[in-house]
């Protein structure tokens, strides 16, 4: 009886098979709601970032006479930093050492921002090496870069078109809610602290956004308020070179994406 009543309880072959199987199918479905679950939650992180950015940026201006922060290209501690510090591809210090985005000799907004994740977009997991360690990269987001750019960026024509208008100041934004402050960036595509948009009749894309979320990336407005915009060009997404970079050099002709971010820009003098 005892061997008997062993014999009855153990699993045959197929119903193992079976209870793999429906396993297998429960995870399949389960898998990508899960996986869905985790990428509305960055999102919604993201937007948070955007905000408490959006929010840093009018502070400045409210406790200095509304001015805008300054924008563009930095690496040296001066009385008069960028809003915060960063350079091209190559200057990798800013990429790792949180010091360009939190310390006020570098980071103008860093006063105002308690923690350096509130500058990575949390669905950003690009890294740079540094000798023999690779760190995760510590920004995602730039600001428009006609929005005080610093001398660097008005020094060349094709990051700052003179044909259109630069703000300086909050007072200068006629229609604020159709000006863009912060951009989610595409992670191979951060290098300057300024995104940088060719205005017509130059067809290139310079900085590209980021796509991460479902296709699309977060932006925030001079207004104060956020959304997210899901690109439609493909050319909006290079591909990285295989240092993790995108060329600024993306072939932008007749594209909607393009348009929408050029219309958000700035607008003719």
């Amino acid at each position: 009886m005892p061997s008997a009543n062993k014999k009855a309880a153990a699993f045959t072959l197929i119903e193992l098979l079976v209870v793999i199987a429906v396993i297998a199918i429960l995870a399949a479905l389960l898998l990508p709601a899960l996986a869905q679950a985790k990428e509305s939650a960055r999102l919604a992180n993201c937007i948070s970032n955007q905000r408490q950015l959006i929010t840093a940026w009018q502070l400045y201006a409210d406790d200095n006479g509304g001015r805008l922060p300054p924008n563009g290209p930095n690496l040296v501690a001066t009385n008069s930093p960028p809003w915060a510090s960063g350079g091209t591809h190559f200057d990798l210090p800013p990429f790792y050492d949180t010091k360009y985005i939190m310390d006020s000799h570098y980071a103008l907004l860093g006063a105002y921002l308690k923690t350096p994740a509130v500058y990575k977009c949390p669905s950003d997991r690009a890294t740079v090496k540094v000798t023999l360690v690779t760190l995760p990269k510590i920004r995602s987001y730039s600001i428009n870069g006609y929005l005080a750019p610093n001398s660097y960026m008005i020094s060349d024509p094709l990051y700052v078109n003179p044909n259109y208008v630069i703000f300086r100041k909050q007072a200068s934004l006629m229609k604020p809610d159709n000006i863009f402050v912060f951009m989610d960036v595409l992670p191979g595509s951060v290098c300057f602290p300024a995104f940088v948009v060719y205005m017509p009749p130059r067809n290139i894309m310079f900085h590209c956004p980021s796509s991460q979320h479902g296709g699309g990336g977060s932006v925030s407005f001079a207004d104060g308020h956020v959304e997210v915009h899901r690109w439609l060009d493909p050319r909006t997404r290079p591909a990285p070179d295989l240092d993790g970079n995108v060329m600024h050099s993306t072939l932008c002709a007749g594209s909607v994406d393009m348009a929408w971010i050029r219309a958000r820009t700035t607008v003719l003098k």
